[in-house]
């Protein structure tokens, strides 16, 4: 067994700073439903063998919360596989230019890959974006507050990292006798910030004066997300001579059946009559990940393990769904993993429903 994965530190129950880690927050934070996460997170961790210990410590330990993210769902995934009755047999193995997560022996003594991967709700630039906002949110909150209300807003994009500094040495100008907005330009971006209210005479709670983070950046349409998930790992898959099953954690908004057909096999395109409003016929468009024009594809992916809140924080909830691919070069039904199953109908192509009959927290 490795050793534990959170050190005894001092522990304080204040929000998680913009700048912080996930790790740093997880491990200093004295509230319950954190507390909690923490032995969640810790009981996955202590299944791992020693020798992957230390590199599963180091990536949590990232200031990346993609790469945190990312390896957190790894360990639920371990957690699952060890709790449905698989057994890992190595992990990162090599198939020439791949490096799958895991090679799994099922409890039928067969031997399959197991790929972990997570659709992120904002792309890139998104990320990038909301990163500098809050970093500027966070130099402005260190102002003492006035005992207004405050609201900001952003407009424009970054054309560098901002120099907080600058912005905060500005808000702390105006803050000393404020006017009803406060408005700057920094890296290309607009920031304004305004006095809404005043808060209740005798309040003394923390968030006087205090700005509100950053509500999560636009998402990403979901459907083009997995399909760019399958996309990639299908590549990556090639070199695999035996059953392949990519795992995906999807944003909750985005694990429901209807949207993960719509990525697997096309968006639904529903035809009416020019001479009337009625239905006339339904069909799929050709923006499919499983088939592409007629012709299967990502044939390498036997099947995809689709989990949603697959996160310490929510254990109890967490779900998930296996979705057989129908044309796989390799095979796998998936009735090993113990969860609802979506297995294709060989003559008509649509996939059959077959329910769990055990929540997936039970395996966890």
């Amino acid at each position: 067994m490795p050793e534990p994965l959170f050190a005894d530190v001092d522990q304080t129950s204040d929000n998680r700073r913009n700048d912080e880690t996930h790790f740093s927050f997880l491990e200093r934070c004295s509230r319950q439903e954190v507390v909690e996460a923490r032995l969640v997170l810790e009981r996955w961790f202590s299944l791992l063998p020693e020798s992957q210990s230390e590199r599963f410590r180091s990536r949590l330990m990232q200031e990346s919360d993609i790469e945190h993210s990312a390896t957190v769902f790894e360990l639920f995934i371990h957690a699952f596989l060890l709790g449905t009755g698989h057994t890992i047999r190595r992990y990162e193995p090599i198939y020439g230019n791949s490096q799958p997560d895991f090679l799994v022996e099922t409890p039928q003594n067969e031997l399959m890959v197991v790929e972990a991967t997570v659709v992120e709700r904002a792309n890139r630039n998104q990320r990038t974006r909301e990163i500098h906002c809050n970093a500027i949110i966070d130099a402005l909150n260190e102002v003492p507050g006035t005992g207004h209300h405050l609201r900001i807003q952003f407009r424009g994009e970054f054309e560098r990292s901002p120099r907080t500094s600058r912005v905060k040495r500005g808000f702390r100008h105006w803050m000393s006798n404020p006017s009803d907005q406060f408005e700057c330009n920094e890296a290309g971006m607009n920031i304004t910030v305004t006095r809404f209210a005043e808060t209740s005479e005798g309040y003394s709670g923390p968030n006087i004066g205090m700005i509100i983070g950053l509500e999560p950046g636009g998402a990403v349409h979901p459907e083009q997300q997995i399909r760019r998930k399958l996309r990639n790992k299908s590549r990556q898959l090639s070199a695999v001579d035996i059953p392949a099953v990519l795992a995906i954690k999807l944003p909750v908004w985005s694990a429901d059946p209807y949207t993960i057909s719509q990525a697997l096999f096309g968006d639904e395109r529903v035809h009416f009559s020019l001479d009337s409003d009625e239905v006339t016929g339904t069909s799929r468009a050709d923006n499919e990940a499983l088939i592409h024009r007629g012709v299967p594809d990502r044939t390498t992916i036997s099947g995809m393990l689709c989990c949603s809140k697959a996160e310490p924080w929510c254990v109890s909830e967490a779900s998930a769904s296996y979705w057989q691919h129908p044309w796989a070069v390799r095979s796998f039904g998936g009735d090993t993993l113990n969860v609802t199953r979506w297995l294709p109908n060989r003559s008509t192509l649509e996939m059959e429903r077959f329910e769990s009959p055990s929540p997936l927290s039970e395996f966890l």
